[in-house]
């Protein structure tokens, strides 16, 4: 796998789930902070922020993935006949 898709892949994973990250820790921090041991809050914050990094970085996504599907399809012929 050439190193531009493992960089792509990796820029993927990196805008969406350090966006979870940061949301599980502030959501960790007020439940401490507040005593609140409602697992629900968390639930709903981290659906929330998954709506919006679709919404935000969906097209980009979609983008490096077609280009990842491509090249793989484009490399099945070589697969073959090796």
């Amino acid at each position: 796998m050439p190193a531009h898709f493992i960089i792509a892949l990796a820029s993927f994973s990196f805008s969406f789930f350090m966006p979870l990250l940061v949301v599980g820790i502030l959501g960790g921090l007020f439940q401490a902070a507040t005593q609140i041991r409602e697992a629900s809050l968390l639930v709903v914050a981290k659906l929330c922020t998954i709506f919006l990094i679709v919404i935000i970085f969906g097209p980009k996504i979609f983008d490096v993935l077609t280009i990842y599907a491509k090249e793989i399809f484009r490399m099945i012929p070589n697969a073959i006949r090796s």
